[in-house]
């Protein structure tokens, strides 16, 4: 490849890649009186579990149960 070919590729390269970096969006969480002005977030039980602690905490205990191999195989 000759020495002006590749003059040339960085002649159009170089300032794509200095543009690149222009198209940033901001990712800050908006912010009002110094406080977090966005939706809240549910729990998980909240979400998944009709506002059910309870349910949600015996189906992570039955999740928990499932993975322990000492329940899982047997003697």
């Amino acid at each position: 490849m000759s020495a002006g070919r590749s003059l040339r590729r960085i002649a159009l390269l170089g300032p794509l890649l200095l543009l690149g970096g222009c198209l940033e969006v901001p990712q800050y969480p908006p912010y009002e009186n110094g406080a977090y002005a966005g939706k809240k977030d549910n729990l998980q039980f909240q979400r998944g579990f009709g506002n059910d602690p309870e349910k949600w905490n015996a189906a992570i205990a039955q999740r928990v149960r499932g993975q322990n191999e000492y329940l899982r195989s047997k003697p």
